[in-house]
Formats: C-alpha cells, structure tokens, sequence
C-alpha cells in the first residue's frame, strides 16, 4: 500500500509539474497588444440589484479614454427591485453614449444573465463588444489599451479581474483571496499563450460581434446558469478559427469590488467550479490533474498520521508543487502588471490544496447561491 501511494503521488507530481510548466511558458510566450485600429465599441453591462456599484460603475465607463464618438455604453436593467433603475436614468443624457435597456422577463429554463446580456449584444452597434460587471470599475485606459490586442485574426481578448475587498480589509483569508484570484489569470492566460483556452472572467472580457454571431450567441449555453464567458469561449474555440489573446499591464486590469465573506467566496468559486463538467475534454483532464493531485496533498499527511508510516514522496510532492507554483506566479504577476506578494502566495501555499478539493466535490452537485437565490447547474 505504500509504495503504491508513494508512486501514484510522483505520477501525479510529474502530470501537475506538466501542467505548471506549459502555464509558464505560455506566459512566457505573452506580448503586450500594439494593433492600433480605433474599432467602434459596445460596452455592455447586465445589472440586477447593483445599486451600492452601478454608479461608479457606469463613472469609469463615462471617463475612458477613448473618443467618446467611438464607443456606447449599453447597460442593461435586469428586473432590479432596488434603485438601480433610478440610478442608471440619472446618467441618461449626461453622456451622448450611454443607453439603458430593460429586461422585464427571463424565458423559463435561460440563464438570466446570458439573457440580459444577449438583449443587450443585440441592441449593440459595436464592431467589438466589451463586457464588465456593475460592481466593477474599469480603469480610464481599459477601452483602448484592450482593443491594441484585436489584430485582424484575433476574435476574443481576456483580462484580469482581482477582487478588491471594501474597507482595506486584511488578513488571511484577504491575502488568500489575492492569490486565488491572480493564481487563476495566471493560469489563463498562461494558456493562452499557448494557443488554448482554459478560462475567462466576464467582468473583463471582449470578443468581436461577429464571433458572438458566428457561434449562434448564447443560444447553444442559455440553459446553463453561468459561463457566458468561457463556456461561450470554448464554443468558439471549437467552431471558428479565432485566435484568444491575454491582455497585460495594470490599465486592463479591472478590479471588482466585493463585501466579501467566506459564505460569499464559497458560492462564488462552486458556482465556477460547476462549470467545469461542461468544459472540453482537453480542460476536464488538466481539471482532474490539479484535483487529484491537491487531493493527494491533502490526504497524504492523514493517512501518514493514521497509519504511523511515512510516504518519503510527500516532501518531493509539495515541494515540487512550491517551487513550480512560485516560479508561475511570480512570472504572472509581472506579466499582468500586479505585485507579487510573497505573504499571500505562501498562505495560500498550504490553504489552496484544502479549498480546491472542497470546490471540486461542491462543484459536482452543482447546488450555489446567487443574487439571494438557489441555483443547481
């Protein structure tokens, strides 16, 4: 039993170092957008109850900088029960840009947001269309520095969304939080660039009008409660010849502004995990890689401390694990612009394993709550 632990812990080790090190050198590989085109975009936002975000939301949408004559603002008012309605028409007028569109009802079995968004993809003039979140605030750079990546055969661009805790909270489950977030931009566009499509992030999205219309929009993955993002990206991976690119540098970042609670992370992150059973083989196999292999960290120590015997690959387990995860981040973290912090990333060293393991197994059910209802996927 324990030489054959101790083996399938190396095999594991081996197929995660693979998977670690073709992140790297697809970051590796990751160049900065130059294509200077000034295409004419649509921004759309899908908000439902935002009315603590969508105000500063829709001020950062109103400062870019980019010609105003060369982009509109759509946001769309799904079904709010809060001020949101009234907050959003207090903007209407003060920019030429900016429209508002009203959801009143979602068809029976359609993601609500895949919904909303899709109303307002079809009320878009944009040759590209740009996606964020009401809770999130775009930096003044965001339209124009993301549209540098769209080069004439490139058809989706991805970018990262960390999130920003209210009140410059700290601690440890903040720090975690830090690494979490940038470990999984790390991990996309690490793939990216190497021409695959792991994930994405609708808060700082944008692809072309004409990809969303050669892939049908959402209709093939309305009933799927969330991935209007990247299961709407493996669509196009797999029935158009578009290239994805990753978007670098601090003014694509677009933070989202969160109350954050651990009720809150957990939901969020099983939501994200109940996709994966939708996902393309290619991303359910590294899936299973990454789980099988935290599972090993995880209940290695438990079977050494039940059984009194000692798996001598434990230690080439993790370490290979903390080394190989260093090199990754701190690599990322440049390339995407932000700080490497080396607190965080080694509490989430230890925390990471525990939490992957858990979001896999909740994931399954596929039971979440979102926007104060429940959901199974």
């Amino acid at each position: 039993m324990i030489e054959i632990l101790n083996i399938s812990g190396i095999l594991l080790l081996v197929l995660y170092l693979a998977f670690v090190i073709s992140i790297l050198i697809g970051l590796l590989k990751l160049k900065s957008g130059n294509f200077l085109n000034e295409y004419y975009i649509s921004v759309v936002v899908a908000a439902r109850n935002e009315e603590k975000n969508i105000g500063s939301c829709i001020e950062s949408l109103i400062a870019q900088d980019y010609p105003t004559e060369k982009y509109e603002i759509i946001i769309v008012n799904d079904r709010s029960e809060d001020s949101t309605t009234e907050i959003i028409q207090s903007y209407i007028g003060k920019k030429g840009n900016l429209r508002k569109i009203d959801v009143q009802e979602v068809e029976e079995g359609v993601s609500p947001k895949k919904n909303a968004l899709q109303k307002g993809i079809d009320g878009s003039t944009g040759e590209i269309i740009l996606l964020t979140d009401a809770d999130c605030a775009p930096p003044s750079k965001w339209i124009r520095e993301m549209v540098k990546y769209f080069e004439n055969d490139v058809g989706l661009v991805a970018g990262f969304s960390p999130l920003k805790v209210r009140g410059n909270k700290t601690g440890i489950f903040i720090d975690f939080l830090y690494t979490d977030a940038l470990a999984l931009a790390v991990s996309s566009a690490g793939w990216m660039g190497i021409g695959r499509g792991l994930t994405c992030a609708g808060r700082n999205l944008a692809y072309r009008k004409k990809l969303f219309d050669e892939v049908g929009g959402f209709e093939k993955i309305k009933h799927y409660i969330s991935g209007d993002d990247d299961l709407l990206m493996h669509l196009a991976s797999k029935e158009t010849d578009w290239k994805f690119r990753y978007a670098l540098g601090e003014d694509v970042i677009v933070p989202t502004f969160v109350d954050t609670g651990f009720g809150m992370y957990v939901n969020q992150r099983t939501r994200h995990a109940s996709k994966y059973k939708f996902y393309p083989a290619g991303v359910k196999a590294a899936a299973a890689i990454v789980f099988l292999f935290y599972f090993s960290i995880v209940s290695f120590p438990v079977y050494m401390a039940v059984s009194w015997d000692f798996l001598w690959a434990y230690p080439w387990i993790f370490g290979g694990k903390a080394v190989t995860e260093f090199l990754t981040m701190k690599t990322g973290a440049a390339k995407l612009g932000v700080k490497f912090r080396l607190k965080s990333f080694l509490t989430a060293l230890f925390i990471h394993p525990f939490f992957i393991v858990l979001f896999s197994i909740l994931g399954v059910r596929g039971k979440f709550r979102w926007k104060g209802m429940d959901f199974r996927q």
